[in-house]
């Protein structure tokens, strides 16, 4: 029945975000369409002033206000997108071309800095035979399409959220501890372990897809919020609003280069590379760093290190649910040391990972149950890939995964691997 109900929730999930995705790309067709109809009531308002003669004589100050008007209220009229229009004619000081604002008449009498405020404006060049006589400057009522632009990043956001709590869920189901108070022994069917592998696949899929479906909307949302800031200048508090947006664009492509997320899910599953064990840990603590809380991680690596013939995924996956186990038995608090070395053994030669921490530790009779993949330990909270399929993992590398632990002495896990030929 509880698998029945993460299914459930997983399709719950999926079906979400494709609601999300589905609207997002509604929204972002109405937001090209506003786009242009601004274009086009833009180009039409410059072709309809140029056209005409309102501004008479190039360089002379001289123009017809009237029609200047009537060719303002027809702009108006026309399209409901233009909200106000100002006219300045291209004329000479000396030798120097100067912009004078001739309509309003008054406009530029009242309002001494009108240059500056024409430059939050929309600006169209007024050309006569490639000769230029003027500058035409709309106001532009752009709110619409702020608001759909706010609507298409909003939804991009719900999904990214969505698709990261979907990830930290099937990941990070919860930890078998090393602590003996907190395994429960209950007797778990075989197919249990397929449910969680199934879970890890269904990430897998979803991640590289989802991964590059999102980066483009966001792309384009970081030009549209540049565009947007440079339109609205500090209009109602909105500079603030639109910092914060940009904060967070670039905290979400710092965290995606920073985890090396993209590399990690397009590793390719069928064929085996050549590992050095350091990186494949670095990536893990990246995976598992927000259930660190306050843990203390001391790394002590050996470069140089033989390199290890694997499947990437799988060693990040196994380093991973160590970690994991450490965390959650320290809880936020004590000391996690991670030592790499090479090993000169007999079999061969190999590259050993000790991760230990400085927990409460486990009884003897814990540690027989620890790698029994018939036996849960808070099936509410399962990391998804537990130490049984971890070790399994190790000794289909060519090596092993060992644990050692006393109460009140902590818990000391390694992982060894033969160093490919």
């Amino acid at each position: 029945m509880k698998n029945w109900k993460e299914i459930i929730l997983c399709l719950l999930v999926l079906l979400t975000l494709v609601a999300l995705g589905t609207t997002a790309n509604l929204l972002s067709s109405f937001e090209k369409r506003y786009q242009s109809d601004f274009d086009g009531a833009t180009v039409s308002a410059r072709d309809l002033f140029a056209q005409s003669n309102a501004l008479k004589v190039p360089a002379d100050l001289r123009v017809s206000f009237d029609q200047l008007e009537t060719l303002a209220k027809q702009v108006q009229t026309a399209s409901p997108i233009i909200r106000q229009v100002f006219v300045a004619k291209q004329t000479l000081k000396g030798s120097q071309p100067e912009l004078v604002l001739v309509y309003p008449s008054d406009y530029a009498v009242q309002h001494p800095d009108w240059k500056e405020q024409m430059a939050r404006l929309h600006p169209e060049n007024l050309e006569v035979g490639g000769e230029k006589i003027g500058v035409l400057y709309l106001a532009l009522d752009k709110s619409a399409l702020h608001f759909i632009q706010v609507g298409v990043a909003t939804h991009i956001g719900l999904m990214l959220a969505v698709f990261v709590f979907l990830a930290l869920y099937l990941f990070t189901r919860a930890p078998a501890s090393s602590a003996p108070t907190r395994a429960t022994a209950q007797p778990v069917a075989a197919p249990g372990e397929l449910v969680r592998l199934e879970r890890l696949a269904l990430v897998g899929w979803l991640a590289p897809n989802m991964l590059h479906d999102l980066q483009k909307p966001i792309t384009n949302i970081k030009h549209e919020v540049e565009d947007l800031s440079l339109a609205l200048g500090n209009f109602a508090g909105a500079s603030r609003s639109l910092r914060n947006i940009r904060d967070q664009i670039a905290l979400y492509f710092d965290t995606m280069s920073e985890a090396d997320i993209e590399r990690f899910v397009h590793s390719d599953r069928s064929d085996m590379e050549y590992v050095d064990i350091n990186r494949a840990i670095e990536q893990a603590l990246k995976l598992v760093h927000f259930e660190r809380g306050a843990t203390v991680v001391r790394l002590e690596f050996t470069q140089g290190l033989p390199l290890v013939l694997a499947h990437p995924y799988q060693l990040v996956q196994t380093f991973a649910t160590v970690l994991l186990h450490c965390y959650d038995t320290l809880k936020g608090r004590g000391e996690v040391r991670i030592a790499t070395r090479p090993e000169n053994t007999k079999q061969g030669m190999f590259a050993v990972a000790v991760i230990s921490d400085n927990g409460p530790g486990c009884s003897p009779e814990y540690l027989e149950r620890l790698f029994n993949p018939s036996v849960t330990h808070d099936l509410e909270k399962n990391v998804g890939i537990d130490l049984a399929v971890s070790r399994t993992i190790a000794r289909e590398q060519g090596g092993d995964l060992t644990v050692t632990s006393a109460l009140n002495e902590g818990t000391r896990y390694t992982v060894q691997l033969r160093a490919g030929d």
